[in-house]
């Protein structure tokens, strides 16, 4: 919350200042909260229930966390974090409004109403594999070994497993002690690696039986008068796999379940009509009917990996936490009698993305080029995770232009491992439809248009109504389709009052006009250091960056082989404005004269000073006035970025890339290291 009213006070103008210049994180470092569950990023494996209410909770190991999802609104809530060291693993339902949730090594109560825990057994310290248990004591103060599934018996009990011993244990409700509720086939080993067992799902159904999986044997147990006796397995794995759309509650075959091979069966939940259901493998979730015979609820899906959590509401929905192929979690939703799932929660998608949800709830990768549009909207391009974003300024949320789609951009190039996109069909296509491979640069102009690139290749333009238009396709690629039309080493863009977009690129400034003419601003394409004080034209530049254009004609660039930063004015005349050619920095002090290194951003703010980035973490300000350089943030090349705080309390930033000023003076630059964009306000 407080991270949302930050950035609503940045974007929005509030009136609540800092004293002096402040670095806020802008966009990056979450996980969606706050937005559509569906676009938050969840993290594989991981357990899950269900409310009364019909929210659904579930275990997050990846990052650290107990989430929720509104079943009115379909948001998506953090209600716990527990810290890297004790990632929750499973959960399960307690006394009312209140939720078991065991991690490694402890199992613990949380209070959904107060957010309070409680302890309700493990010390917190690891129990070495296959070393006694000490059950003596109260049940918190024990150490614990593996815990890997949790459940509470109908008279309130909580019941946990551990593998490594093959027991399941039970905390006594009258002494808080602990004590041995089953154990499967007498006294465990003592030797080896990893366990002769794996109970990966433990649950009792409404007469309070107990039923256990066994990951490593492939069995489903039923515990009866202190005895284990099979009810789904052979003990064989699965070689076969059911129908992959089997209608609901059809047997899968005349066989029973006993007969019939399993895969690593997983978690465990009762049907509210009484039956035991798991998952397995391959996303299989299949349930043991009243025949003794398996039915499927959910069909197998290629090369996904193991169910993480199944629960069913009281309507008879079905809920499982899966992780699909791309290696992040998902959680499905698929209503009593229906065939199909639903997505509940979870983008599918690594690193990506957090639409709809507060700018630094987004998950950002790599993030690059920067820009502010006309409304004062923050705009950049989320490079690995393929998209164009916007950050409103009045809402401070975050959603994407463009990418995310399959079709080809016009003029990109084929690449190799990956599937060969196709071209749109004719007429316009809005951004949300494109395929966006690491897109690198963006610009915006006083349209409201959205300017954006990749390394190669043309400019696309995103009108206001979300359509993309191509600029420079027509300077053809003759090294045929495996190389892009346009430009090739693309170094920034830029965009004047008149629309016309200038690129920097092929050791030139190009100068793409309103109507789509196409031009060269300065540089003769050779590439070297010459012609300052005469006309840009013939001028000789090196791997040109980052231009900026100012209110009067006049265009900066970071000469990048060079080490210089270079402006041609509004006489067609070039001249060297920072930088003597070494490729290191120097520090404060007269610009022309002072060595300014690798430069890795390049805005003017409101009153007509340059601001540049540099690779050493730091950023400067060269004053228009006298000439001078001044350091603006960073002190250090090595170390880890410093939190947001005052700019004096800054010492490092993660390699600042990609700057761009709004009209208040507030300075935006990503941070591709670190996978955010952040700010410094005045």
């Amino acid at each position: 919350m407080k991270a949302c009213i930050v950035v609503a006070l940045l974007l929005a103008g509030g009136a609540a200042r800092a004293a002096g210049p402040t670095v806020v994180t802008v966009a990056g470092g979450g996980a969606g909260d706050g937005g559509p569950a569906v676009s938050a990023e969840v993290g594989a494996q991981g357990g899950l229930v269900v409310l009364e209410s019909g929210d659904v909770l579930f275990a997050d190991p990846a990052h650290s966390s107990i989430r929720r999802v509104d079943a009115a609104t379909r948001t998506i809530s953090t209600v716990l974090r527990t810290g890297e060291r004790e990632p929750p693993l499973s959960l399960a339902l307690g006394a009312p409004g209140k939720v078991l949730f065991a991690s490694a090594y402890r199992v613990e109560e949380l209070d959904l109403a107060t957010g309070h825990r409680r302890a309700i057994a493990g010390s917190g310290q690891s129990l070495y594999a296959y070393a006694p248990l000490e059950l003596s004591g109260p049940a918190t103060q024990v150490p614990l070994g593996h815990i890997s599934a949790v459940a509470v018996d109908p008279q309130g009990r909580v019941c946990f497993a551990d593998s490594f011993r093959g027991v399941i244990l039970r905390v006594d409700p009258s002494t808080g002690s602990l004590e041995r509720f089953f154990e499967i086939d007498g006294a465990p080993p003592t030797t080896g690696s990893e366990p002769a067992w794996f109970i990966s799902g433990v649950a009792f159904d409404s007469a309070g039986a107990l039923y256990f999986s066994d990951g490593r044997r492939h069995l489903v147990h039923r515990v009866e008068a202190g005895k284990a006796t099979a009810v789904a397995g052979t003990g064989e794995i699965r070689r076969a796999f059911p129908r992959k759309s089997a209608p609901p509650g059809q047997d899968d075959s005349a066989a029973p379940a006993t007969s019939s091979p399993l895969i690593r069966p997983g978690p465990l939940a009762i049907r509210p009509t009484g039956e035991v259901a798991f998952g397995e493998e391959y996303g299989l979730v299949q349930y043991v009917n009243r025949h003794g015979q398996l039915a499927t609820l959910l069909g197998w899906k290629s090369r996904a990996s193991a169910v993480g959590g199944i629960a069913f509401d009281r309507d008879g929905a079905l809920y499982a936490k899966v992780t699909p192929e791309s290696g992040v979690g998902q959680v499905l939703k698929l209503p009593a009698g229906a065939t199909e799932p639903e997505v509940l929660a979870g983008s599918g998608l690594a690193h990506c993305c957090g639409d709809g949800a507060p700018g630094p709830e987004a998950v950002l990768s790599k993030p690059e080029g920067v820009a502010i549009d006309a409304g004062g909207d923050l705009v950049f391009a989320d490079t690995g995770n393929h998209r164009i974003r916007r950050v409103s300024a009045r809402t401070g949320r975050i959603e994407t232009i463009v990418g995310g789609g399959s079709y080809a951009l016009p003029g990109s190039r084929h690449v190799n491992g990956h599937p060969i996109r196709p071209a749109p069909p004719p007429g316009r296509t809005h951004g949300l439809s494109f395929e966006v491979l690491w897109p690198r640069f963006v610009a915006t102009d006083p349209a409201g248009n959205v300017y954006f690139a990749q390394r190669d290749g043309p400019v696309h333009r995103v009108e206001r109504d979300g359509t993309v238009v191509t600029l420079g396709a027509e300077r053809k690629n003759a090294l045929g389709a495996k190389f892009p039309d346009g430009f090739s080493g693309i170094g920034g863009l830029a965009v004047d009052a008149s629309g016309t977009v200038f690129v920097a690129a092929e050791h030139r400034i190009w100068r793409i006009s309103a109507d789509g003419r196409l031009g060269v601003l300065g540089g003769s394409g050779h590439e070297g250091f010459a012609g300052d004080g005469g006309f840009a034209l013939p001028a000789d530049l090196s791997r040109p960056a980052w231009p900026v254009v100012d209110g009067r004609g006049t265009l900066y660039f970071v000469d990048g082989g060079n080490s210089r930063i270079r402006r041609i004015d509004r006489t067609g005349r070039i001249s060297t404005v920072a930088g003597n050619g070494l490729g290191w920095e120097l520090g404060e002090g007269l610009a022309i004269r002072q060595a300014i290194g690798t430069v890795t951003g390049l805005a003017l703010d409101p009153a007509g000073d340059l601001h540049y980035a540099t690779s050493d973490n730091r950023i400067w300000r060269l004053s228009q006035a006298d000439g001078q350089l001044r350091v603006v943030a960073g002190r250090d090349f090595g170390g880890p970025p410093s939190p947001d705080g005052p700019v004096a309390g800054i010492t490092s930033l993660g390699r600042p890339r990609a700057l761009a000023f709004d009209r208040r003076g507030v300075l935006y630059f990503s941070e591709p290291d670190r996978s955010r964009v952040r700010a410094i306000r005045p």
